[in-house]
Formats: C-alpha cells, sequence, structure tokens
C-alpha cells in the first residue's frame, strides 16, 4: 500500500450501522453526530459499481450531509452471484492523507449466495479541501472452504460525491 495512503480497518468503531442516530461522536464528524447526519441527508449521487469480480460485485451508494458539506457518506453493498455463500467477509479501505475515513462495522460477515442479499457498510469521508475522492479497497473472504483476497482501487466518484 502506498505510504500517502492511511488504512482503516472494519471493525475499529463500536458503532450500529443500524440506528437512525449516532450514539457517540466518532472522530471524523467532530462533535456534529448530534445534528443527525444520519437523518439530513442529501441524495442525487450516481452509484458506482467498485468491484466486480469472482461472483462478488460491491457497489458504492453516496449521500452528502446537510449539516457538514465536507462528509460523504458511503454505503456499500456486497452481493455474491456465485452458487456457495461468502463466508467471514471483510472489506477494508484506506484514503490519501488528506481525507479521513471512519468505516463503521458491517451488517453482517456473510454474503448470500444467489444475490439472496446483501451485506452493507457505511463509510464516512471528511474531505475539507474538496478533492477528487480515491480509495484502494482491500477485500477478504472465503468461498467454497477456499481463501480469497483482492485489492483494488476506485478512482470513478463522481464529482457530485466530492465536490
Amino acid at each position: 500500500m502506498a505510504p500517502e495512503l492511511a488504512p482503516s480497518f472494519s471493525g475499529t468503531m463500536p458503532l450500529n450501522v443500524q440506528a437512525p442516530q449516532i450514539s457517540q461522536a466518532p472522530f471524523l464528524l467532530d462533535g456534529l453526530a448530534s445534528q443527525g447526519v444520519f437523518n439530513d441527508l442529501a441524495s442525487g449521487v450516481p452509484p458506482v459499481t467498485a468491484y466486480c469480480k469472482g461472483g462478488l460485485k460491491i457497489e458504492f451508494n453516496f449521500e452528502r450531509s446537510n449539516t457538514n458539506p465536507n462528509v460523504t457518506v458511503v454505503t456499500i453493498s456486497a452481493t455474491n452471484s456465485t452458487e456457495g455463500d461468502m463466508t467471514d467477509f471483510v472489506f477494508q479501505a484506506a484514503v490519501p492523507k488528506t481525507f479521513q475515513l471512519q468505516l463503521l462495522s458491517p451488517s453482517n460477515n456473510i454474503i448470500p449466495a444467489r444475490n439472496a442479499g446483501a451485506v452493507t457498510q457505511v463509510i464516512k469521508v471528511l474531505n475539507p479541501q474538496k478533492q477528487q475522492l480515491r480509495m484502494r479497497i482491500k477485500i477478504m473472504y472465503n468461498l467454497n472452504g477456499s481463501p480469497v483476497q483482492d485489492l483494488a482501487e476506485v478512482n470513478n466518484f463522481p464529482p457530485q460525491s466530492w465536490q
């Protein structure tokens, strides 16, 4: 991984993705959590397919916070088109040092076979300099007892997600 990228790993923040509001102020929002970021989001940013390989498809859906225009909320949705469940799924992300990233816990660590469901995970990116968003992702899971690991770069973020 390039030295200008600071990795953030899933499960580092004890926050509940399902909750409508954040119960504690994470470092990324510097105390703005009490303003209801999840309840006050502007939509309209087109989704991006960040990864599609080996039956695993990861889409990024974007929302911008009305309370802090420098924060982009990315919800990943991971689906599995293979015949077997993908178990022990881990999604990790890293951004350049000019950004701050917070990776919340995933909804599950098993992606059901045959697109029967999705694992979701929320990423919050603070981009005070309004630079084009770039991200490196690391994906790990087991399929039919065999471990799979891959790295990818996501550089096709729509301008509305970071401007």
